[in-house]
């Protein structure tokens, strides 16, 4: 088994502060956000990944990416996978990160470096891990899956496939370990029953580009 999870592309501009989406905010990609999502291609490209199949959360953002990348390996549409909606960041939602720190300081320092699921949100951190788990074990034995999601859904997978790094991670006020930038990707391999992260945090660069030159 490999699943592949990226990172959706921004859907701000380079000088645009950006804002917490969570499953009501729903923006298109920006053009910046745009070009992340066909750099991301060629770094999965120069690391010899290639998907077989290509799914995606239900937001806009992060169905773009996903179609820009089934398009570059001619793939099929991708399918929409409800459990890859981002988490819903209730209050904070359509908020800077500034503006959110100034109105709940204690409860965004603990979500952001302790990994502490704030009361604000509603639900619970845990059933997005056990729901993850959940779809991993379904994954087929062969081939690979590459899924688009978001920052948080993305720490929930983290947390999934490693839950002793995150819980050394939150212990240590190092939580943000677990995030994924706009447009990066990280790479899962193991079987279904017994996931393994590989790689994470894998962000395009130049050098992504230097297979396709020489």
């Amino acid at each position: 088994m490999k699943l592949v999870v990226a990172r959706h592309g921004t859907t701000f501009k380079p000088d645009e502060e950006s804002r917490y989406q969570g499953q009501r905010l729903d923006l298109p990609l920006s053009a910046l956000g745009r070009a992340q999502a066909k750099r991301l291609v060629f770094s999965l490209r120069r690391h010899g990944i290639k998907p077989d199949r290509v799914v995606s959360g239900p937001h806009l953002r992060q169905r773009e990416t996903a179609e820009i990348i089934a398009a570059a390996y001619k793939l099929p549409t991708p399918s929409v996978e409800p459990l890859f909606s981002e988490i819903d960041y209730g209050p904070w939602e359509g908020l800077s990160g500034k503006d959110a720190a100034a109105r709940w300081p204690e409860a965004t320092r603990g979500w952001k470096k302790k990994g502490v699921w704030p009361g604000l949100f509603g639900g619970s951190f845990e059933a997005h891990v056990e729901a993850l788990r959940a779809w991993i074990a379904r994954l087929p034995e062969e081939g690979t899956t590459l899924a688009v999601s978001s920052q948080g859904l993305m720490r929930a997978m983290y947390a999934a496939v490693d839950p002793d790094a995150w819980k050394s991670a939150c212990q240590a006020g190092r939580a943000t370990v677990a995030n994924l930038k706009t447009g990066a990707w990280g790479e899962i391999g193991g079987t279904p029953a017994r996931p393994r992260l590989l790689r994470w945090q894998r962000e395009p660069s130049w050098i992504d580009w230097l297979p396709f030159f020489f």
